[in-house]
């Protein structure tokens, strides 16, 4: 359908809105907003939504669908959690090809790769992503079978983030392809991502193991 001028300039208003809504400087922003405008019972059947709160909604809505990554099964929580670090990894060696030190979780040589890895990533998850797709998922509610939409998400996290905890470092040092990723950039071809995906699935899938190692035994 043709858009009018003025449902073009919304559309294009919301889109924005959405898109700068992704840069996580400013994450706890909008998880502020979103709070408040939850807690004040503005995103009711009761309360006409304006513009803005449209908006909001709208953006925290993509902003919890970029960050619920780990919120996946097992299998396809663990690959981003692989390809992400990789992605931080090669940003480091990025920086010291230009003479300039690595960001501490973006130094691949700084401790063992795997060590400096899941440190990064449990920080980040339990300090953004658990506490922002809480809140998301509280805002899901009920649907009418009295199922908590957000249930799977959560109960995903939750044991993802315990398995990171338990076992994480073991299972990123004994994963196909680890030393590539150990290994700085110099002389080594990496190792394609999407093509190894089936060897490190199926090495997933073999987590947790009943006799796991602390993040300290590991190395």
């Amino acid at each position: 359908a043709v858009l009018s001028e003025a449902q073009f300039r919304d559309f294009r208003e919301s889109v924005i809105a959405m898109v700068l809504g992704t840069d996580m400087s400013l994450h706890f922003k909008y998880q502020a907003e979103f709070k408040d405008a939850f807690e004040g019972k503005r995103f009711t059947s009761q309360h006409q939504l304006n513009r803005q709160e449209i908006n909001l909604l709208l953006t925290i809505a993509l902003h919890a669908a970029d960050n619920a990554n780990f919120a996946q099964p097992k299998e396809m929580a663990l690959e981003w959690a692989w390809r992400s670090t990789e992605e931080l990894f090669r940003q480091g060696d990025y920086q010291q090809q230009r003479s300039l030190d690595a960001s501490s979780s973006m130094d691949r040589a700084k401790e063992a790769a795997a060590l400096t890895a899941i440190n990064c990533l449990v920080t980040s998850i339990n300090f953004l992503v658990k506490p922002f797709l809480q809140e998301w998922t509280d805002f899901l509610g009920r649907g009418s079978s009295g199922h908590v939409t957000g249930d799977t998400m959560m109960n995903n996290l939750m044991k993802n983030i315990e398995l990171l905890e338990q076992s994480g470092v073991e299972i990123f040092a004994s994963c196909p392809g680890y030393e590539t990723m150990a290994v700085r950039p110099r002389g080594v071809d990496r190792q394609d991502l999407a093509g190894s995906w089936g060897l490190r699935r199926e090495h997933f899938k073999q987590w947790p193991r009943h006799r796991t190692m602390t993040t300290r035994e590991a190395f």
